[in-house]
C-alpha cells in the first residue's frame, strides 16, 4: 500500500490538493470527506463519502456494504465484524424491519387487486409471506454474525430481498424501516447503530465505505481522517486501514494536521510520502515514519514541551555545522524557525544557547 501524506496548516490547501487528484485520476476512485465544510465537485464515476451527507448514516452504509458484499462471500463480511470489534461492538448485527401501521391493511388489498399490477420492482414472494406471518408482532428481525464462516442461505436471502426492496416496501406502506443495532462487548443490550458516540460512527460509517468500495488499484483519498477521533484511534488509523485492505494493490492519500495520523504507523512494508502543502514540495516513496515530535516539528512545525527530538536535532544541527555539511545560515534559520515554534520557556533558552553556539562555531571555521 503506498501512502502519501498532505500536510499543513488549516487553511493550507490540503482539501484542494485532493480535490484536484480527484478531478484529473482516471482511476477507479474513492474520496472520504470527514469534515463539515465538504467543498468537493467530483466526476460523477467518483464515488464519495461525506460527513455531513444525511445519507451516509451507519445504518445506511452497513445495509449497502451487506448488500454489496454479502453475496460475494462471507470473509468480506468479515472485514466489517473487525471494524465493528476495533470500535469494541460485538460483531453481531440485528437488522429489525418495522412494519407500516398500515401493513395488514395494505397487503390485504395488494393480495386482492395483484401485486403486478401496483409494482414496478420483482418482491420476493417469501418477503410478502414473511411481512403477513410478522403482523402480529410488527417486525421482522435477522440476527447477523458477520464474524461466523456461515450464514444459513434462506435467512440471506431474506435479509438481502428485505434490504434491496427497503424502498418499494416502503412506497407500499408495507415498511416503516429497517433499523441496524449493535452490542457493546462488555455490555447487554442492544444499541441502534446511529447512537453511538461520533467517533465510533465516523470510524464505522467511513471504514465499512472503504471496505466496501475498494478495488485493485484504487485510488482512495482521505480528508481529515482525525475528526471525531480520540487520540488512539489516531494514532491506530492507518495500520487499521492497513489490516483491512492491505491485501489490494491501491494508493491512498491522506490530508491532515494531526501529528498521531502520521506517526502512528507500524507496517515497514507500506510506501510512505509526504506533500507539504504551503510550498508544493513533494517527498518520493519510501520515506522513514517519524515519530510523533518529529512529524510536529517537520510536517507541522508545532514543538512540544520537553521534547527530545528538539535537544536531538539541535545536536544534529550543530554537528552537520561544525562539518560543514550545512551553512552558518540554514543552521541559524533552522533554530530561529523552532524557536518561534517553541511555546516552553526551557526550550527558549536551549535554542538562544544553540544559536549562540553555532555562531562560536562559526567563528572558529572562519579563523582556521
Amino acid at each position: 500500500m503506498h501512502i502519501n501524506f498532505v500536510v499543513g496548516k488549516n487553511g493550507s490547501g490540503k482539501s484542494r490538493h485532493l480535490q484536484e487528484i480527484a478531478q484529473f485520476s482516471r482511476r477507479d476512485t474513492l474520496v472520504i470527506c470527514n469534515t463539515v465544510h465538504d467543498r468537493y465537485r467530483l466526476r460523477p464515476s467518483v464515488k464519495k463519502f461525506s460527513a455531513r451527507n444525511p445519507r451516509n448514516t451507519p445504518s445506511n452504509i452497513i445495509k449497502s456494504a451487506f448488500i454489496e458484499l454479502a453475496r460475494e462471500g462471507t470473509y468480506r463480511l468479515n472485514a466489517i465484524a473487525k471494524v465493528l470489534e476495533y470500535c469494541n461492538y460485538n460483531p453481531r448485527v440485528t437488522f429489525i424491519g418495522v412494519l407500516h401501521k398500515d401493513a395488514e391493511e395494505k397487503l390485504a388489498e395488494l393480495n386482492r387487486i395483484g401485486i403486478g399490477g401496483r409494482i414496478d420492482f420483482d418482491i420476493n414472494p417469501n418477503v410478502m409471506e414473511s411481512i403477513s406471518e410478522s403482523i402480529g408482532n410488527g417486525h421482522l428481525v435477522f440476527e447477523i454474525n458477520l464474524a461466523q464462516s456461515y450464514m444459513e442461505p434462506r435467512v440471506q436471502e431474506m435479509l438481502l430481498a428485505i434490504l434491496e426492496g427497503e424502498r418499494y416496501l416502503k412506497k407500499l406502506k408495507l415498511l416503516k424501516s429497517v433499523e441496524v443495532y449493535i452490542q457493546h462487548e462488555h455490555g447487554n443490550g442492544f444499541l441502534r447503530i446511529d447512537q453511538a458516540s461520533s467517533g465510533e460512527l465516523a470510524m464505522i460509517a467511513s471504514q465499512v465505505f472503504i471496505l466496501t468500495n475498494v478495488r485493485d488499484g484504487s485510488l482512495i483519498l482521505i480528508d481529515e481522517p482525525e475528526n471525531s477521533l480520540h487520540p488512539q484511534w489516531q494514532k491506530d488509523y492507518v495500520n487499521k486501514l492497513g489490516d483491512l485492505i492491505g491485501r489490494y494493490d491501491v494508493e491512498v492519500h491522506i490530508a491532515t494536521h494531526s501529528p498521531l495520523i502520521v506517526s502512528g504507523i507500524r507496517n515497514s512494508e507500506d510506501r510512505i510520502s509526504f506533500h507539504y502543502a504551503e510550498t508544493g514540495f513533494s517527498t518520493l516513496g519510501d520515506h522513514p515514519v517519524p515519530s510523533v515530535e518529529e512529524s510536529l516539528w517537520e510536517q507541522f512545525e508545532t514543538i512540544t514541551p520537553e521534547s527530545r527530538y528538539v535537544s536531538d536535532h539541535v545536536v544534529d544541527l550543530l554537528e552537520d555545522l561544525d562539518n560543514k555539511k550545512r551553512t552558518f545560515y540554514e543552521v541559524t534559520q533552522a533554530l530561529e524557525s523552532m524557536e518561534r515554534a517553541s511555546y516552553d520557556e526551557r526550550q527558549g533558552k536551549v535554542l538562544e544557547a544553540a544559536k549562540k553556539l553555532a555562531i562560536e562555531i562559526h567563528q572558529e571555521a572562519q579563523n582556521v
